[in-house]
């Protein structure tokens, strides 16, 4: 399954993508800035992941994440979302 997962880079979004890599799906792997985690990641698993970067608080780069994702794998067959809405906390 090919799979956008934004919020991949630590976390619960982070352990999700290994867990999804390890079973062998197809994943785009967000981050906004921490890259490292997900490079880690990638170079140790051997797939046709990738990382893509965006704010997520900018339209354009939204579209640009889902853009991107679309040129690398056709449309994803899922898009999960992770992430924590600071005024919550």
């Amino acid at each position: 399954m090919k799979v956008l997962l934004t919020g991949s880079s630590k976390g619960i979004g982070f352990k999700i993508a290994q867990d999804l890599i390890i079973e062998g799906h197809d994943m785009a792997l967000h981050y906004n800035k921490n890259k490292s985690s997900i490079e880690s990641l990638l170079k140790e698993k051997k797939s046709k992941s990738f990382s893509v970067q965006a704010d997520l608080s900018s339209k354009s780069q939204i579209k640009k994440l889902i853009e991107d994702t679309i040129k690398k794998f056709s449309f994803p067959d899922c898009i999960e979302m992770f992430f924590i809405n600071s005024c919550c906390i």
